[in-house]
């Protein structure tokens, strides 16, 4: 009796799953590396697949959660090297098959390469909205260059003949642009070999601060003004008041003192 053979029917309506490494951009000879598979389906998937063409085992069966699938080389070789996809199978339909993923290449540190270099222009600090250059260089031409952000995005540029520098334009940054950022390069296309990481920059994108909005004050100008008019004209009417008053107390006091008339008889005036 044969062994069971598992038949998968292609679902070409689901979703295409996205794959990426774990955090080593590319592991060094003997070093182990995780690769990830993402389920992009609203439904949770039953089985994930690793596919490497030319592998003696073309498909893995990678361990699930349900949401991603992993798979882990544990002792990197120059054979781990290559291509990777992968597929889901949904949950609900365990014999339906998505396309594949885009592909992963899997590239090996080559300790004798020389580490290339990396900036950041205008600087280090920008707000959102914001252009900002990232270059990449080493001394001799390469094939191409990998940026390499520090949650496992990466972005690439392939190289034309006898060029050694690479410039990565990230266009109207966002917070989440943020991040330490590094770079390899792969010197020829024949070969699955990278240079070892640049030394990291960081990119530190922050909030446009907020301009205080200045507080409204009562202008006490105007009203300061009439207050003294008010006190001034007050003042004044109180100072005539006590000067007229004084002036006809004066004048009371002259007409109540009458001057003294003596009239004298003789006693023996008939």
């Amino acid at each position: 009796m044969s062994d069971d053979v598992e038949l998968l029917v292609l679902g070409p309506w689901l979703p295409i799953p996205t794959i990426s490494l774990s955090h080593i951009q590319a592991p060094a000879l003997g070093n182990h590396v995780t690769i990830y598979c993402q389920n992009q389906y609203w439904h949770p998937a039953v089985k994930f697949y690793l596919q490497k063409p030319g592998d003696q085992v073309p498909q893995h069966l990678m361990e699930t959660d349900g949401d991603e699938g992993k798979f882990t080389i544990s002792n990197v070789s120059w054979k781990d090297a290559g291509k990777y996809s992968c597929s889901f199978c949904p949950e609900f339909q365990p014999f339906l098959l998505s396309n594949t993923s885009d592909p992963l290449e899997l590239l090996i540190i080559d300790p004798g390469l020389p580490k290339p270099n990396i900036s950041l222009s205008p600087g280090r600090r920008a707000v959102p909205g914001s252009n900002i250059t990232i270059t990449c260089w080493v001394k001799d031409p390469v094939e191409t260059f990998y940026l390499w952000k520090e949650q496992g995005q990466t972005k690439t540029q392939s190289m034309k003949p006898n060029e050694s520098v690479a410039i990565f334009s990230l266009s109207k940054v966002q917070l989440d642009d943020g991040g330490n950022y590094n770079c390899i390069y792969r010197p020829h296309a024949a070969f699955l070999n990278s240079s070892e990481p640049s030394s990291s920059v960081q990119l530190l994108v922050q909030a446009t601060p907020e301009v205080p909005v200045p507080v409204s004050v009562p202008d006490y100008t105007n009203i300061n003004i009439i207050r003294l008019a008010v006190g001034g004209l007050i003042l004044l009417l109180l100072t005539y008041m006590m000067i007229a008053d004084h002036l006809f107390w004066k004048e009371q006091n002259k007409m109540n003192i009458s001057p003294v008339h003596s009239s004298s008889s003789h006693p023996y005036e008939n």
